[in-house]
């Protein structure tokens, strides 16, 4: 096994690459193209930065989520928790309505989230459900959607929540 050699470069030389990339990355991050679908003939779908000719197509919306460059770390499982926890009884009402109807309803419910640094939600879907209630799935979603997490100076996070709906 051969060991990694790394040429040695002058702090100037590392600092100016780096100044380099990173205009470059703000640059190309800033001329962002407009996206175009279309299907051809055989009913396959093409992704494109170039406009289609002589055949249907559509304009992706791309929307820019803007982010402060200061913020460096995800939101923290003991802040996601403790919102969480504050709004246990409001998803578990939703619950107990449907249980009346059906008392052998329960499991867990695992779900994906995607939260703004504004603690807004901004996606909520189901990965896995043993509640097999798509009727209260959806409310579920739905109130876990209006939840606020609170601004905080972090990035997008994307998690993943998992509730038993077995026991209270």
């Amino acid at each position: 096994m051969k060991d990694f050699y790394l040429p040695k470069t002058k702090p100037k030389t590392a600092l100016w690459c780096s100044v380099i990339i990173f205009i470059f990355l703000l640059v190309s991050q800033a001329s962002a193209k407009d996206v175009y679908i279309w299907t051809d003939e055989n009913g396959k779908k093409h992704f494109t930065d170039l406009q289609p000719a002589n055949t249907e197509y559509k304009k992706v919306e791309m929307r820019e989520e803007k982010q402060s460059i200061i913020a460096s770390e995800v939101r923290s499982t003991e802040s996601i928790a403790k919102i969480f926890q504050n709004n246990r009884d409001s998803l578990f009402s939703l619950y107990e309505e449907k249980l009346k109807l059906n008392p052998s309803l329960g499991g867990l419910l695992l779900f994906e989230l995607v939260i703004k640094p504004d603690g807004s939600v901004k996606e909520c879907e189901i990965v896995n459900s043993q509640l097999d209630s798509r009727d209260l799935e959806i409310k579920l979603v739905e109130r876990i959607k209006q939840l606020d997490f609170g601004e905080e100076n972090v990035v997008v996070t994307r998690a993943r929540w998992a509730i038993d709906f077995s026991n209270r």
